[in-house]
């Protein structure tokens, strides 16, 4: 099988996409392999290497890292074919960047497919049938248990994630995302066959994922120029429910009560107004990871207003009180931007507070820059040096904060799905997700769940030793 390299960039969505794209791969005879950190092909591997670039407009840095991959690998590898997408690819402001590096851009899967396929390979057409397969410019499922030996994502057989829904129509002022990505909900028979054939297939931990999974089954009130506007945002509607669609609870419900045991459901992320009462009680279900990323973006009640989130610190507190009430023994993490154009020092010094307050296990802190076509982007910018202190003094508080809130695990038991081994250690997982480690020794293997007392923490990693000799269970 000819290989294609795939280097992924971004959030969880689109890690899920690139193993999507890879079973693509697999399935037309193509071997997908992939780069991880700083890693290119070597120049023995080939002389003309396919390189699959699945790309970030979040911020600016995530752009900025795209353009620098590219440029290494024309560099590094002159006659190689760089096939560019991702949501950087659809903002159309800097996307001529990656074709002056070299790159061949294209806004959507199918269309990068099509060009390997039938330009560079010569095969006769065959997209129509792949994109109808995939369905990727709207949703995609993703079959990890047709992804064995493919290398890619290090996910073998023990995680599947299922992209269920994509696109968002909030218009927070800071974000991009409602100008690149479609908005769509996976059908709920092909999620629920996707689950099955995963769980058949050996997968021992179901992900659900996209870009905002509080919409799944939901259809915005308007286009995004209109919500846009200010109207529906001050209304406070901006979806309703779609006619016979199930919602995420509904679809929550449907998996947890066919999952058998010894594997379990996790959410990537969901937002504070899209929790209700039926996620605490499924917060409990024993086939759920007690784990909740639920993003804050801002700690300040006036920056909230201004970024347009649709809640304030009183309404987060209380979905976080609820959270941690429902699973005492699980874990909050959360994202906060830094630096928004009229954040002051002292609504800075708010957040800081607040995560105090609130005691994430993990923050994902990142600073803010200023993206094209959203209204914070029209505003006066902070000085970038404010904006970058800022964005370290978060992540250091957060991180003492995140690592006394860990210490509490240690001594306890997790259900540990071991992912992946590397330099003589098993790497994996916890039910909350901690990140545990233990030695390589007989009998464990990773795509296991595995019971593991957990024994030390050190930089936000378990050290971890079996709870009872080969407890592993077979995949």
């Amino acid at each position: 099988m000819k290989p294609v390299f795939i280097k992924t960039f971004g959030c969880k969505v689109n890690y899920s996409e690139s193993v999507a794209f890879a079973d693509v791969l697999k399935k037309y005879g193509y071997q997908p392999l992939e780069l991880t950190g700083s890693e290119l092909p070597s120049t023995d591997e080939l002389e003309r290497p396919v390189v699959f670039v699945n790309s970030c407009c979040v911020t600016k840095e995530a752009e900025r890292k795209a353009a620098q991959f590219v440029r290494r690998i024309k560099r590094e590898h002159p006659q190689s074919s760089v096939l560019f997408t991702g949501c950087a690819a659809r903002n159309h402001t800097v996307s001529d960047q990656y074709r002056d590096a070299g790159a061949e851009v294209f806004d959507f899967y199918p269309q990068a497919f099509a060009y390997l396929d039938e330009v560079l390979e010569g095969n006769a057409r065959r997209t129509d049938a792949m994109a109808s397969e995939t369905r990727y410019e709207s949703s995609q499922a993703i079959d990890t248990a047709a992804l064995d030996n493919t290398g890619i994502v290090g996910l073998g057989r023990s995680r599947a994630f299922i992209k269920v829904q994509d696109g968002c129509h909030n218009m927070c002022t800071f974000c991009i995302i409602p100008f690149v990505r479609p908005y769509a909900s996976l059908p709920f028979d092909e999620i629920i066959a996707q689950v099955d054939g995963n769980i058949a297939g050996g997968v021992r931990e179901i992900v659900l994922t996209g870009v905002n999974i509080g919409h799944y089954g939901m259809t915005p009130v308007d286009t995004i120029e209109n919500i846009a506007s200010d109207k529906h945002w001050r209304m406070g509607k901006l979806y309703e429910r779609t006619p016979g669609h199930p919602d995420l609870s509904d679809l929550m419900d449907s998996i947890l009560n066919r999952l058998p045991q010894g594997t379990r459901l996790r959410i990537s992320s969901i937002e504070p107004e899209d929790i209700d009462d039926r996620f605490y009680a499924q917060l409990r279900h024993p086939r759920m990871a007690p784990h909740v990323h639920l993003p804050l973006q801002s700690g300040s009640d006036g920056v909230l207003t201004e970024m347009r989130r649709l809640y304030d610190t009183a309404t987060y507190r209380e979905v976080a009180t609820r959270i941690r009430a429902a699973i005492p023994h699980g874990a909050l993490t959360t994202d906060i931007l830094v630096g928004f154009p009229t954040e002051t020092d002292e609504q800075f010094a708010e957040t800081l507070d607040f995560c105090t307050e609130m005691r994430f296990e993990r923050i994902h802190g990142f600073p803010y820059s200023p993206r094209p076509g959203t209204r914070a982007g029209r505003l006066p910018q902070l000085p970038r040096d404010v904006v970058q202190e800022r964005n370290r003094r978060l992540i250091a508080h957060c991180g003492m904060l995140g690592e006394q809130q860990w210490q509490r695990f240690v001594g306890r038991t997790a259900q540990v799905l071991l992912e992946e081994e590397r330099e003589g250690m098993l790497i994996g997982h916890g039910e909350a997700y901690q990140v545990v480690q233990l030695p390589v020794q007989e009998g464990i293997d990773a795509g296991n769940i595995v019971e593991l007392k957990l024994t030390g923490l050190s930089e936000g990693v378990f050290s971890a030793e079996p709870v009872r000799e080969k407890r592993a269970q077979s995949v």
